[in-house]
């Protein structure tokens, strides 16, 4: 009984898997584009899979969005730099972002190391990249927020 479950449940999963069906732009006689599920009889056809589409669509979605985010990131640090200068504040702003670029280097340490990215280029780089309009300063104050937060992180 159970060996005849699995096969029904197999069945059903590669149906499942294999709905896919192809779509064909066939040119008519009369010349105007068909659109059908089955192969043109004339021989004149395109086969048509608009899931690349879609999945590029997805693709460019998803990079707009991770685009926006981190203009909205630039655009809120630069407020709260101009806000920090008022009250002297701006060396822990800057030494926190230092912090994040250090946890997320040691999270994912062993991809970085197979690239061959040094904690030194991803702290220089990374710092200049993220806080490098706003001042000299601000960049010593990341790379020492990199430096002290890799330290305790790897002592662990």
């Amino acid at each position: 009984m159970n060996v005849k479950i699995f096969f029904v449940a197999a069945a059903m999963a590669w149906g499942v898997g294999s709905a896919h069906a192809d779509v064909f732009r066939c040119t008519g006689a009369d010349g105007k584009t068909v659109y059908q599920e089955s192969p043109c009889a004339t021989g004149a056809q395109k086969a048509l899979d608009d899931r690349d589409q879609r999945q590029r669509d997805r693709i460019a979605q998803e990079r707009k969005v991770e685009a926006d985010r981190k203009s909205q990131q630039a655009a809120d640090l630069k407020k709260q730099w101009t806000a920090c200068q008022a009250d002297k504040s701006c060396v822990d702003l800057c030494y926190g972002v230092g912090e994040r670029l250090a946890t997320v280097y040691v999270a994912n340490f062993q991809v970085m190391a197979q690239s061959n990215l040094m904690a030194s280029d991803v702290m220089a780089q990374g710092c200049e990249k993220e806080v490098g309009e706003l001042s000299s300063k601000c960049v010593d104050q990341c790379q020492r927020g990199f430096k002290l937060k890799a330290r305790s992180i790897l002592k662990r």
